[in-house]
């Protein structure tokens, strides 16, 4: 699927010889040409369910149904060993309540909404960085190793918050495209 990303498109905004503005009516031009050029690479959500170890309807609105009703226990556990850490780390980079992840892992019971996010946050840059860096392996030592674009921090300890996750998915993307040096 191809789409225009929002930074492409201010991007695209605000390029002009004049450094003025485009017209909208030259933004519906320049977007097709965009949206052929920049392919989505981001992990669609039927990846995401497949990692996590789900069956079901691949959809946006059956994962936030999903989400909702928490997800099962096992999708912690099948998420940290795809991100190559330990359950002890994938509990302390997530910002999890150990005893109650442990307690519902134990008993096969769900998730709350809120670590089911998390879980799935985790499940999206694993899938990300290994497709972009072409093998697990490389994936998973990008995701645990300092990355100097992200301040030299190890881009698995940004996925405890919506923003840590999106400058890691902006870095992957910029590796993509090759603007990083």
């Amino acid at each position: 699927m191809m789409v225009i990303t929002d930074k492409a498109a201010s991007l695209y905004k605000t390029a002009s010889i004049s450094d003025e503005p485009l017209l909208e009516s030259q933004m519906r031009l320049v977007a097709p040409m965009i949206s052929t050029a920049t392919p989505d690479i981001r992990p669609d959500d039927r990846k995401v369910l497949e990692l996590l170890g789900l069956r079901g309807r691949p959809g946006r609105i059956d994962l936030v149904e999903a989400l909702r009703q928490g997800l099962p226990s096992s999708t912690f556990q099948r998420a940290a060993e795809r991100a190559g850490v330990s359950r002890e780390e994938a509990i302390r980079v997530l910002r999890l309540a150990r005893a109650s992840v442990f307690r519902k892992v134990a008993a096969r019971r769900l998730l709350d909404p809120d670590e089911s996010q998390k879980v799935v946050r985790l499940a999206r840059a694993v899938l990300l960085a290994e497709y972009v860096l072409e093998d697990r392996d490389r994936g998973q030592a990008w995701l645990t190793e300092p990355v100097p674009a992200l301040g030299g921090q190890r881009p698995i300890d940004l996925l405890d918050t919506d923003e840590g996750a999106r400058a890691v998915e902006e870095t992957l993307l910029r590796l993509e495209y090759g603007m990083l040096a």
